[in-house]
């Protein structure tokens, strides 16, 4: 699946640790920096990925992946783009490869953590429930390993080598990275809270699924120029983290309680009722969190650093 779609990566429940500072550095560095930390990401992963023993290797590979998306997408002005969109392109049919597993991971998960809850008398069907779903998850597993093995994914390898060691910075990264770093956070602001404006008073599920998103391509965007700000882009980030966390279990909510609602037949009817309302209330008191936490995000003194001086 698309970033746009499927089950949410959890943000950070803690401040990430602090990175190196790139002082004086110029823009130049500051992508090679970006880039190299995701695309290193992505390859201490992937015999994880092979193995298919441990869910957390699709998880932090998934968030490595879309971190690398949006820094390209943030840092695109000083990029080559006819270099790094068929990177782009590639990195979206990994996603979709990746999500197919993951996506039905993270609903198994919260089904047995919800069957925690009911008596034990009624946990027997949610067996007949997860068998499903464990079945399905063995053949995009199957699917993703054959993706591993293509050229395709030999090719996308070589070319994420390649923009991590050498990135197609135009002249324009010549410029001092301090410069631009605020600006290059606005932007994602910006689009985070004009969505956040437009929305009405009980908004969609669908539409706090599309200020996730926005959420995290602030955060990203924020993580990506940290090195030239410093604290107060840090700080920024575990803000964006917080609204991005609240709207991500949101939206896993909801997505496991359509689940199941699907899946309710048979003897496991009755259960699968009594799990989609627990996801029922975990949805409503989220949608009781996250203005609050945008209300943290969006205070003037946390955001001054985007401001040009």
């Amino acid at each position: 699946m698309a970033e746009e779609a499927g089950a949410a990566e959890p943000a950070p429940a803690q401040p990430s640790e602090p990175v190196e500072p790139l002082a004086g550095a110029d823009v130049g560095s500051l992508v090679t920096h970006a880039i190299g930390l995701s695309v290193g990401s992505m390859k201490e992963h992937q015999e994880g990925l092979r193995a298919g023993e441990d869910p957390d290797h699709v998880r932090k590979t998934r968030v490595a992946l879309r971190r690398l998306r949006s820094n390209l997408r943030t840092f695109g002005e000083f990029l080559d783009r006819e270099r790094t969109e068929p990177v782009v392109a590639q990195l979206g049919a990994l996603a979709a490869e990746l999500g197919g597993v993951r996506d039905r991971e993270v609903l198994a998960g919260r089904i047995r953590a919800d069957a925690k809850a009911l008596p034990e008398t009624e946990r027997e069907p949610v067996g007949e429930l997860t068998r499903v779903l464990e079945e399905e998850i063995r053949t995009a597993r199957a699917s993703t390993v054959a993706y591993l093995d293509s050229e395709r994914f030999t090719k996308l390898v070589a070319d994420l080598e390649s923009l991590a060691t050498d990135p197609p910075l135009t002249v324009a990264a010549g410029r001092p990275a301090a410069a631009v770093a605020g600006p290059l956070a606005a932007g994602p602001w910006e689009k985070l809270r004009k969505g956040i404006r437009s929305l009405p008073h009980d908004p969609p599920d669908a539409q706090l699924h599309r200020i996730r998103i926005l959420a995290k391509r602030a955060r990203y965007a924020a993580q990506a120029v940290e090195p030239a700000v410093g604290e107060p882009a840090r700080a920024y980030a575990a803000a964006a983290a917080e609204l991005q966390t609240i709207l991500g279990e949101h939206q896993d909510a909801i997505t496991t309680e359509a689940w199941l609602a699907a899946a309710a037949r048979g003897d496991s009817a009755f259960v699968a009722g009594r799990l989609a309302g627990l996801e029922r209330a975990k949805a409503i008191e989220m949608r009781g969190r996250w203005r609050e936490a945008w209300k943290t995000l969006s205070a003037r003194d946390l955001r001054a650093w985007m401001e040009p001086t």
